[in-house]
């Protein structure tokens, strides 16, 4: 499991007209909030368990089935308001080749 934070751009298009990404981070754990908890309701199985479980070199459970599919999904899309508006990223620092680093 893994979290993935973009910054999606306002200005700015590729060679396709799709709004600029910028990478910001990507975390080997689950995402915060409600993100485990509504993914245990939606399939039935705890993330949280599976991160422990995998960290502890234990075995980790099969996805346990909830019923038969229906077709439906379910997820939580975290949209963080800026503090003071309008909020502009200026700059970020590269961590890539940083020693110690990713």
């Amino acid at each position: 499991m893994f979290h993935l934070e973009i910054f999606v751009g306002l200005e700015g298009r590729d060679a396709q007209s799709r709004p600029l990404c910028t990478f910001l981070e990507v975390g080997a754990r689950t995402g915060g909030a409600e993100t485990p908890f509504v993914w245990r309701e939606v399939h039935g199985y705890d993330l949280m368990e599976a991160a422990m479980r995998i960290q502890l070199g234990w075995d980790i459970p099969s996805v346990r089935s909830t019923g038969p599919a229906t077709g439906g999904v379910g997820g939580w899309l975290l949209v963080p308001a800026p503090a003071a508006r309008p909020c502009r990223i200026t700059e970020a620092t590269p961590m890539v080749g940083r020693v110690p680093g990713p």
